[in-house]
């Protein structure tokens, strides 16, 4: 590839795009020079000049004067070219190294998360109430086991998404003490496989029992990583802390709206439905709830 090639192709190259081919090799400083000059429509050779007698009525200091000048117009321009040059060099350099560096990081292989890692991204994303950081980490049959807990069953449905969604609505809160490696708690057999037990200790509270005036409840969950996923997966919610809060919340809605109730809850009741018809209602009646708590 000669140099017009070379230059022609760095232009026309997407350094960043998949796949790229950039030419690497660095055009030498004449051939750079060469080029830069032809481009710009510049010559940097020395003008040849031809002797002639000055003029009487011209001092001979004028002429000097003006070859001074001159002298300067060109090397100003070769100074400019040779500085081009040398940017086109740095920039082949640039391209070249931009290059390696995002198919190094395109190909580098994945993390390999520890169990405690799980566990710990596994209760960050319940803090956080955000379903999409934990998306394949908990195995179908955790998952149900999880659900199962407050009531969601194939003819109750319900999902992971719902539930933290419907958390965020009413103001649920989990703070976490972090996660410990704990003893076998027996898990059932779908839970058969290698890999430890850890127990998440937290601290939970919600918009209802902050109007409640009700300190933080306490709880925990249990569970199994295998194979860098949840296998195993039960919540001990402190469900007797929250009956007074919970009990406001249905009294509230079977007096204020009688025609929702059946939308809103599972029967008999028990949790929310997780429709988006139903969420829609939880989303207005909350603060109402709320201020109905607080008394």
């Amino acid at each position: 590839m000669n140099d017009l090639e070379l230059l022609a192709k760095l232009s026309e190259t997407d350094a960043y795009a998949p796949g790229a081919a950039v030419p690497t090799r660095a055009l030498s400083r004449d051939a750079a020079l060469s080029v830069i000059e032809r481009r710009m429509g510049m010559d940097t050779q020395e003008p040849k000049t031809t002797r002639t007698e000055a003029s009487p009525a011209v001092p001979p200091t004028a002429h000097r004067s003006d070859r001074t000048k001159e002298t300067r117009t060109v090397r100003g321009r070769r100074g400019f070219a040779v500085a081009a040059a040398a940017f086109g060099v740095v920039a082949v350099v640039a391209v070249a190294l931009g290059v390696i560096f995002a198919t190094q990081d395109r190909d580098a292989p994945p993390v390999d998360e520890g169990p405690e890692q799980v566990a710990t991204t596994f209760v960050q994303g319940l803090e956080q109430l955000d379903a999409s950081s934990i998306d394949g980490l908990v195995s179908p049959v955790a998952t149900t086991m999880y659900l199962n807990k407050f009531g969601y069953t194939v003819e109750k449905p319900g999902t992971i998404e719902g539930l933290w969604a419907w958390g965020a609505l009413y103001g649920q809160s989990y703070s976490f003490d972090g996660c410990r490696e704990s003893d076998d708690q027996g898990g059932p057999p779908q839970a058969d496989g290698s890999g430890p037990y850890f127990t998440c200790d937290y601290q939970l509270e919600n918009d209802w029992t902050r109007a409640l005036g009700q300190a933080p409840m306490s709880g925990r969950f249990r569970l199994k990583v295998t194979d860098g996923q949840v296998v195993w997966l039960v919540e001990d919610f402190p469900f007797d802390e929250f009956e007074a809060a919970w009990g406001g919340v249905i009294d509230w809605v079977q007096a204020n709206h009688p025609d929702d109730f059946t939308t809103m809850f599972l029967e008999p009741p028990g949790s929310a439905k997780l429709t988006p018809e139903s969420l829609a209602l939880w989303e207005v009646y909350t603060p109402q709830i709320v201020e109905a708590l607080r008394g």
